[in-house]
């Protein structure tokens, strides 16, 4: 799956360097960068058959890239239960990450959830957000309790999702090149 992803990128690629060829010139260096790095993005999620296949390690990956001085863990399968109250029965999988909040909070929870246990796991989640957010009531480390105030838990695709980061909606926008409606 992998080898089919990067052999379509590179084809998008090759037919993008050809359409530069006839005359037809992107807008900037910087400009042109952008589209060859959002091709190869949506490649990464492209499977033989065309249909979008989700990766949400590529997703927390691309959203952490973007940020400057984040400060993560991953939070393993069994870490799960402890840190956000996912018992074992009510998920598939799940990519999720705490932050040391001195470099400012960034928490991401990517988690598939059991069959009929989606609400159970949006609870959960909204419910870790209510106590991150209490923790830094009293004691605000660089807007952590505005950040865990409006943090937010929605689902995508097969996929609930929680957002504990300065700017959601940016990290949304990554999530929907990642992660399929």
């Amino acid at each position: 799956m992998r080898k089919a992803a990067l052999s379509l990128a590179a084809g998008l690629l090759l037919v993008a360097a050809l359409s530069a060829c006839n005359g037809v010139q992107p807008e900037s260096e910087e400009t042109s960068g952008q589209v060859y790095a959002s091709i190869a993005a949506r490649g990464a999620m492209l499977e033989e058959d065309g249909l979008q296949t989700a990766d949400p390690e590529g997703a927390a990956g691309a959203i952490y890239g973007l940020l400057e001085n984040a400060s993560t863990e991953r939070v393993s399968q069994s870490q799960l239960e402890e840190v956000f109250g996912l018992e074992p029965h009510m998920i598939v999988d799940a990519v999720a990450y705490l932050s040391d909040v001195t470099g400012g909070l960034c928490d991401i929870a990517i988690v598939r959830p059991a069959p009929g246990m989606g609400e159970q796991v949006r609870e959960a989640l909204s419910q870790y957000a209510v106590a991150r957010a209490a923790s830094f009531r009293n004691y605000d480390i660089l807007g952590a309790y505005d950040i865990a105030t409006n943090a937010a838990v929605f689902s995508q695709g097969e996929f609930i999702i929680l957002l504990m980061l300065p700017d959601n909606e940016a990290a949304r926008e990554i999530i929907d090149q990642y992660i399929p409606h």
